[in-house]
């Protein structure tokens, strides 16, 4: 194995060492075509990770060569803010939050925090992130969405950490807020009589909402309308979006190549803000 990639090159070629685990395969068999191995070594209290993809075909594979690069962090704290209007209202029943890979592959996983979120500070800590671009997201229990995340001073809410470099990122504030707007409305039949047999969907009038989303997107959702052609959307952040029904109860809908692009121009556009509630019926 070689050094991590921030090593000088000029360096002897080693596995870090002390006391530390990881995961070794002598040989695969029956592997398929372009199988990606990845593996992680703990160890002298540092994080690294590697990935290799190995072509598998009928000759045997060797001498198979892993580089390490340096496992990036990603820590700061929770907060809360309360809607006004409703001072009655309990605090979230859970937090949590989650790194997932912006491109989703895979390969990276959803990374969870290394340990609980502290219910005191809110502090929380997110280790062995691998090469690769994260989105931050949170839940909170029912009612509770993330308003926003910020690092030094920018929102990254949408477009995440690059830790392909192995960098740490200290000081992230995730926000929670029960003030998520509320999007309600019915579906027609172009004979304005309501419809059972529709879905829902909405998503960000901005474009570059549409790739990169992650694998549970905060600003696409989906819904099957209910019997009498109702629909409901409570945890969608403040922002622009269209929203469109189409036929059929199929909520994975969207994940058809170019929905996006072919529903835009015939979608209802809205804007939400936090904590309002809006109704807008759909054909």
């Amino acid at each position: 194995m070689a050094l991590p990639a921030s090593a000088p090159a000029s360096r002897p070629t080693m596995a870090p060492v002390g006391m530390g685990f990881g995961g070794v395969s002598s040989s695969v068999d029956s592997s398929p075509l372009g199988t990606t191995f990845m593996t992680r070594h703990y160890g002298d209290r540092r994080r690294y990770w590697g990935r290799v993809e190995v072509h598998v075909g009928s000759s045997p594979v060797t001498a198979v060569v892993l580089p390490l690069a340096r496992a990036g962090t990603l820590s700061g704290r929770v907060m809360t803010e309360r809607d006004p209007m409703r001072p009655g209202d309990a605090g979230p029943a859970f937090m949590a939050v989650t790194a997932e890979p912006a491109d989703g592959r895979a390969a990276l996983g959803m990374v969870q925090p290394t340990d609980r979120i502290d219910t005191r500070t809110g502090q929380f800590q997110i280790a062995e992130l691998a090469g690769g671009r994260y989105i931050l997201r949170g839940a909170a229990g029912a009612g509770w969405v993330v308003k926003a995340v910020t690092w030094r001073g920018a929102d990254v809410t949408e477009t995440g950490f690059d830790a392909t470099t192995g960098g740490d990122f200290a000081g992230v504030v995730v926000t929670f807020t029960n003030r998520a707007p509320t999007l309600t409305g019915t579906v027609h039949t172009s004979r304005a009589e309501t419809t059972a047999d529709a879905t829902v969907v909405a998503f960000p009038t901005d474009r570059t909402g549409w790739t990169d989303y992650g694998l549970t997107p905060s600003r696409i959702k989906s819904i099957v309308a209910s019997n009498g052609g109702a629909f409901r959307f409570a945890s969608l952040p403040a922002g622009e979006y269209y929203v469109v029904a189409v036929p059929g109860a199929d909520p994975t809908a969207w994940l058809a190549p170019d929905f996006f692009t072919a529903m835009a121009s015939t979608a209802t556009r809205v804007r939400l803000e936090w904590g309002e509630h809006q109704s807008k019926d759909l054909q």
